[in-house]
This record gives structure tokens, C-alpha cells and sequence, in this order.
């Protein structure tokens, strides 16, 4: 029987803090990433990404699942689902299978929807 991966937002591997302002032109990791303070670059992730609603992105986001609870400027793309919280504001392209978005997100460009990644799905015994 398959089942859907789920999103790793509340265990966190990699945690760029309140108080840090980090610029890089890429980070990339294979485990997820949470950002409570402010990161100018570009992301990739194989797992998730959450942005709290004290951080901020300034650059383009690769990620299986997204969670955005603060401010992203740059475009997002998911293999998955990309949910945007109540106090979410992305101003950029969205490219996802799922997206979810809570009254009072705020989505400033557009969103293209594509099929599921038949590679989303792991076997469980």
C-alpha cells in the first residue's frame, strides 16, 4: 500500500535564528529547514521549508512541501504542497501540486498547479 509522504515542518533539521540575517547565493539541504530570521539567496530542499512568521526570503525556494507563515519576494516551487498561513505573503510565482492557503494569506503573483510527483509517494510496511 502506498501513502503519501507527509511534510517535516515541526522537526526541523536546519534553523536559521530570530536574530540572523543570512545571504548566500544558494543553500541547499537535503533534510528541512526552518526560517525564523531573514535569508537573502536561493533555497533547494529535498524536504520541507518553513518560513515563521518572523522570517523572511528574499530569493527563489525549491522545496518538496513549503510552509509560509512570513514574508517570501522570489518564486516558489514544490513538488508537493505549498501552504500559505494567515499572516503568509508571498510576492512571486508559485509552481505546486497542492496548495493551501488561509484566509488572509496574501499571494501577489501567480500559481500554476501540475500533477502530483508519482515520486512523492514511499512504500510503508
Amino acid at each position: 500500500m502506498k501513502k503519501m509522504k507527509a511534510p517535516a515542518f515541526d522537526r526541523p533539521a536546519t534553523i536559521i535564528g530570530e536574530n540572523t540575517d543570512l545571504s548566500a547565493s544558494l543553500l541547499k539541504c537535503s533534510e528541512s529547514l526552518k526560517i525564523i530570521g531573514k535569508y537573502t539567496g536561493d533555497i533547494e530542499s529535498s524536504s520541507s521549508v518553513v518560513v515563521s512568521e518572523t522570517g523572511c526570503v528574499i530569493g527563489n525556494i525549491k522545496a518538496e512541501f513549503a510552509y509560509i507563515c512570513g514574508v517570501v519576494e522570489g518564486n516558489i516551487e514544490v513538488s508537493q504542497t505549498i501552504q500559505i498561513a494567515h499572516s503568509g505573503n508571498v510576492s512571486g510565482s508559485v509552481v505546486c501540486a497542492n496548495i493551501i492557503t488561509d484566509e488572509g494569506a496574501v499571494l501577489n503573483g501567480s500559481c500554476t498547479m501540475r500533477q502530483l510527483d508519482a515520486n512523492a509517494f514511499e512504500y510503508l510496511d
